[in-house]
């Protein structure tokens, strides 16, 4: 049986006096001949501390929140989180790794040696550069390039990061320098997991996105008592994926003596352990050009990448509303990664909520019930099923105006319509703005009696305003899981 490796001072029985100067006057010589292999057998059975670091003088430091990204020349990222600290053991155990031929045997590059893990024959830094203000339209990238000395390969990873993120993007390119034909390599990436600011967690796997890692619950922090997952998500499909102790993830990448076996798609979810994980790609690069694979870095209470915004915070009203619609198909951001939460919701984009949230069949009759909602709109199916329905209707001139803003009176009507739930005005009228005759009463009440809607501090509700998208988002979920 294996036994794991911990970190920690190895303790030393005490020796007598008359022992230590036996050893210092006859045995001397045994000591210093068996120093080097004692100080091995101790790396190989105990996790090392982590060494004291010393950035290079061109990390590029992007100072976000939740998450602060050092990026080294050599690729490797430092990854501080929230007040959990360093995501990473010693910081920096984390990397992208290389098998290539150099001649007739292939060699693993890397960056290096990180705490605790093998050494690999290191790339030679050609540049790290970082551009970008953090926002959603102009992000931090950081660009690293390093070649793979005794090879014509060339390796580019662009670390992207908009703040306020609880995710980044990374893309890895391999390239040929002068290639004079395809080549085949490995690329891997993979780190020991410090998630939450603790070594040892349970290993996660989707299937559904390829997605690999860990979780830990944190017992100190803003986020003490919540269950924490740290993930690589392949934006590119991986060949195979891993979750094991650290050690074997790092052997099974392998080290300057040569490659190992390679990941095995395999997690150990049922037990907690000193855990590391990785993504690999088996890749042909051209002689020309590149080829890139990639994946988004998460952590998050959120086990899926699904629900995540750049401007969707944690601890914000609508946080688990939105990424339970998100991740159920129901609402969607934009490509810029923001939701956008307050923004008011169109016309448009409420029918199309309601008819996802309420399941229905999408019905494209051949002509279209509104003169401006050609059946070439991409909401058309959406607004003519919720108009089957009956949960929304037009105007007088026979159009609908799709991009009109919805106010929150309507959006009682809408929701309390695809729920099919009776009028229940009971106990009303609750808002001092929503007497028995505002047209919008009997919803407004009856959604109110279900738990669905809440107003203001001055007992208002304020059914004229526009709903938001994040309003919108809170009630359309809790109106799903409202019988």
């Amino acid at each position: 049986m294996n036994v794991r490796p911990t970190r920690g001072v190895v303790r030393q029985l005490p020796v007598s006096l008359v022992a230590m100067v036996l050893l210092i006057a006859g045995l001397m010589t045994v000591i210093l001949a068996g120093a080097s292999a004692g100080a091995q057998a101790q790396t190989q059975n105990r996790k090392p501390a982590p060494p004291s670091r010393q950035d290079p003088l061109t990390a590029q430091i992007i100072n976000g929140y939740p998450m602060t990204i050092t990026v080294e020349d050599n690729g490797r990222m430092r990854i501080r989180y929230r007040d959990l600290g360093d995501q990473f053991y010693g910081g920096d155990a984390e990397g992208v790794y290389v098998w290539a031929r150099t001649g007739v045997t292939t060699t693993v590059f890397g960056p290096g040696q990180v705490p605790a893990g093998n050494a690999t024959v290191p790339y030679v830094a050609v540049s790290n550069t970082r551009t970008g203000t953090g926002s959603p339209s102009d992000p931090w990238v950081v660009a690293t390039i390093n070649s793979l000395p005794g090879t014509n390969l060339r390796l580019t990873q662009r670390t992207t990061y908009v703040n306020g993120a609880e995710f980044l993007s990374l893309n890895f390119t391999l390239s040929q320098v002068g290639g004079t034909g395809p080549v085949t390599a490995t690329l891997f990436h993979a780190a020991d997991l410090y998630t939450a600011g603790s070594d040892e967690g349970y290993g996660a796997h989707d299937p559904s996105t390829g997605a690999v890692g860990d979780y830990f619950t944190p017992t100190h922090g803003v986020l003490s008592g919540v269950t924490l997952y740290q993930q690589f998500v392949p934006s590119t499909p991986a060949n195979a994926y891993e979750e094991d102790y650290y050690y074997v993830v790092w052997d099974d990448i392998g080290a300057v003596e040569g490659p190992g076996p390679g990941f095995h798609n395999t997690i150990i979810s049922d037990t907690v352990h000193d855990s590391g994980a990785g993504l690999q790609w088996n890749l042909t690069v051209p002689a020309a050009g590149g080829t890139t694979v990639g994946d988004t870095d998460l952590f998050s209470p959120h086990q899926s990448l699904c629900g995540s915004f750049s401007d969707v915070p944690y601890g914000s009203f609508y946080y688990d509303n939105v990424y339970f619609l998100a991740c159920n198909g129901i609402v969607s951001g934009y490509s810029d990664t923001t939701f956008r939460p307050n923004n008011n919701a169109t016309r448009a984009q409420i029918s199309k909520m309601a008819v996802l949230s309420a399941g229905w069949p999408l019905y494209t009759p051949p002509t279209p019930s509104f003169i401006d909602v050609p059946t070439n709109d991409p909401f058309y199916g959406y607004i003519e099923t919720a108009h089957q329905h009956g949960i929304i209707s037009g105007y007088a001139n026979n159009t609908f105006r799709p991009g009109n803003l919805v106010t929150r009176g309507q959006t009682t009507k809408i929701v309390v319509g695809f729920k099919g739930w009776a009028i229940n005005t009971t106990g009303g009228p609750h808002f001092t703005d929503v007497p028995a005759n505002n047209p919008f009463y009997q919803w407004v009440e009856t959604a109110y009696n279900k738990g669905v809607i809440s107003g203001y501090a001055d007992h208002t509700f304020r059914w004229g305003n526009n709903v938001t998208r994040a309003q919108l988002a809170k009630v359309l979920d809790l109106s799903i899981h409202t019988p």
